[in-house]
């Protein structure tokens, strides 16, 4: 009597490895847009802590009043105070010197990682300023912005 002895897979063990490893890969693509998120997270508060000192000094630099009017949302990259769409230019439009582009050159420009905006607005009596932004987790998302009487912007959260 004579063994047989087989060289190779059979099919089935081959299904079963690549089951695995699909397994795997799925697991390991849905760890990686986890950490994409916290990464792009992580560079919009980096970006509103530098919008914060830019504010900062130019409120210092501007006898303690923050530009624009209150009760008024803007665009941070508008750079056009007071107002973004409706309003004229005014001597702090991207392209010509004020506004924040002393504090923050790019701020024509300045966007977060997916391109969407950064929100502003000053608080009644020109008392300080709240920041926001669209973060993509909820542990970076505080309270909803908000405008004038508690209206919200549509999803944006203001800094924590």
């Amino acid at each position: 009597m004579k063994l047989k002895i087989s060289k190779g897979f059979t099919l089935i063990e081959l299904l079963v490895v690549v089951a695995i490893i699909s397994l795997l890969s799925s697991i390991v693509m849905a760890s990686l847009n986890s950490a994409r998120a916290k990464s792009r997270d992580a560079r919009r508060l980096e970006e509103l802590h530098q919008l914060d000192n830019a504010l900062s000094l130019y409120a210092s630099d501007n006898n303690g009043s923050f530009p624009g009017d209150s009760a008024t949302y803007y665009w941070i990259d508008d750079n056009n105070y007071p107002g973004t769409a409706g309003y004229s230019p005014s001597p702090y439009s991207c392209g010509t010197s004020g506004g924040l582009q002393g504090y923050v050159p790019s701020v024509c420009s300045f966007k977060d990682p997916q391109g969407n905006h950064y929100a502003y607005v000053v608080l009644p009596g020109n008392t300080g300023y709240k920041l926001g932004a669209k973060f993509e987790l909820t542990s970076n998302q505080g309270a909803a912005f908000t405008i004038g009487a508690g209206n919200p912007v549509s999803g944006f959260y203001e800094r924590k």
